[in-house]
């Protein structure tokens, strides 16, 4: 029996990264409006569901020099660590109502080993949760003893700070000495 993310490995390769983000951004919204109309009384319509999943990619998109088109000239795949580390992904969200990160950990067979996401209070831009998101990987592999791994994450101006050896003077500046910390 197939699992959640075997379903979406499977649409994937089958139908690229755009479809395939659009349905996880509309799944994404779907659940997000559902909670905020139970917990806070405000529901969206289905279209406005969707005319917000769409400005969202379309913003997306945008930030990452993507153009919203249904083909791509370059298919970019996710590359397996080798045999006895593991790479682990993160990523931040950030919009004005709340923000969140996660951590996928996969082994070299691309089997997920672990995963996480929490919610990031007092967050002030997406470079803050970026950040926050590589702090929080490195704390889950500290904490479960993850040695050996690789870091990976899609924010490349906050991948180019750590990697920078020049002191960051920016507001993310104590979050990237954090990271820096763990090498």
């Amino acid at each position: 029996m197939a699992n959640l993310k075997d379903w979406f490995d499977c649409f994937l390769n089958a139908h690229g990264n755009e479809l395939t983000e659009l349905i996880v951004v509309i799944m994404w919204m779907i659940s997000k409006s559902r909670n905020q109309s139970l917990f806070s009384g405000k529901a969206r319509d289905a279209t406005q569901v969707g005319d917000y999943a769409k400005a969202f990619l379309q913003e997306y998109w945008h930030i990452h020099k993507r153009q919203a088109s249904r083909h791509y000239k370059e298919h970019t795949k996710w590359v397996a660590p080798d045999e006895g580390y593991l790479k682990l992904n993160v990523d931040g969200a950030f919009d004005a109502d709340t923000a969140g990160v996660g951590v996928v950990v996969r082994n070299h067979l691309g089997q997920v080993e672990a995963a996480m996401a929490s919610r990031v209070e007092g967050a002030c831009s997406v470079e803050h949760v970026e950040c926050v998101a590589f702090l929080t990987a490195l704390e889950f592999a500290r904490d479960f003893g993850i040695s050996h791994f690789l870091l990976e994450g899609d924010a490349l101006n906050i991948v180019q700070k750590i990697n920078s050896r020049e002191p960051d003077l920016s507001l993310t500046g104590n979050l990237i000495h954090g990271i820096r910390s763990y090498f």
